[in-house]
């Protein structure tokens, strides 16, 4: 091989390894999920339609007959809020909901217990979503005001999010205003000027002063040039 082959392969290698890589654009990164609330034991509850507008009751439902029993976690993934019920053991899922902005919340309190919620699910068949509500019971008050404030704290950082983000915009429209000057522009600055009558004022003081110095130093006044 000669020696322009072998540099212009150099060459080539080198350009090879500096050109920028291209990726998929219809490729996601899967986003990570953020543990934010679990407890090991809670109950679903297969619960009547609703009647009426009225709120949901505990009493109405058979509490201590559940249809299923496991693992509650609630997870942060991107902007979004999972509530994802499992199988204790082997981690399977059973149901999830999510609490996404600007969209209906999925959990809504009974108005005779805080033990118990009315969870709205969603699944995904054939590619549509469809959605269906259960009962859900915590073992302990504690519980589930955790879980309540989990949801709530979510919330407050989508919001806190959505400030920052407007704040960030409106920071970026205001400072791009130029305020330099431009070819051929010009300031004009109005200074105050002395008045004549001032002038004047500072004319005889100064001459009072040299007076009286000249009287007391026992010199002839003839003239004071100012």
């Amino acid at each position: 091989m000669d020696q322009a082959s072998s540099s212009s392969n150099v060459r080539d290698e080198k350009r090879s390894s500096t050109d920028p890589v291209t990726v998929d654009e219809n490729e996601e990164r899967e986003a990570i999920e953020i543990p934010l609330f679990q407890v090991p034991e809670c109950y679903v509850y297969l619960i009547p339609p609703r009647k009426s507008a009225a709120s949901y009751r505990a009493d109405e439902w058979d509490v201590n007959k559940w249809a299923w029993e496991g693992a509650l976690k609630v997870v942060s993934k991107g902007e979004e809020c999972i509530i994802k019920l499992v199988d204790k053991t082997t981690g399977e899922l059973y149901a999830q909901a999510f609490l996404r902005d600007g969209e209906l919340h999925p959990v809504e309190a009974v108005i005779d217990s805080s033990r118990y919620f009315v969870l709205r699910v969603e699944e995904n068949i054939g590619g549509r979503a469809r959605h269906a509500f259960i009962g859900l019971g915590f073992r302990e008050r504690t519980e589930a005001y955790d879980f309540q404030a989990a949801l709530h704290d979510h919330m407050k950082y989508l919001n806190k999010k959505k400030t920052a983000e407007e704040m960030e915009q409106h920071f970026q429209n205001t400072s791009s205003v130029d305020y330099s000057l431009k070819e051929g522009e010009t300031i004009v600055l109005q200074l105050k000027n002395r008045s004549e009558k001032d002038t004047k004022t500072k004319l005889v003081k100064n001459f009072v002063v040299y007076y009286i110095l000249a009287k007391n130093l026992r010199n002839k006044f003839v003239a004071i040039k100012l």
